[in-house]
């Protein structure tokens, strides 16, 4: 819905990652929620652990995946 206000942006920064092999960390990184399988849940085995990734983190490793699934063919 709002590609065409930050479409450009987000094409430069993926291309940007893989052309100069490097980008701004803070921008892949991933937040782990812990959800509770049961109600007051105390022990860490009655938790699941969920990543919350950006969009940008799951554009480059997409890329990253299609392209080492092109190489194994």
């Amino acid at each position: 819905m709002y590609w065409e206000i930050i479409g450009d942006d987000v094409w430069k920064f993926v291309r940007d990652a893989f052309v100069k092999g490097m980008f701004n960390p803070k921008a892949i990184e991933i937040l782990i929620v812990l959800i509770p399988k049961i109600d007051n849940a105390k022990r860490m085995k009655y938790f699941i652990p969920i990543s919350c990734c950006n969009v940008i983190h799951k554009l480059i490793t997409k890329v990253l995946v299609n392209r080492l699934l092109h190489f194994s063919r």
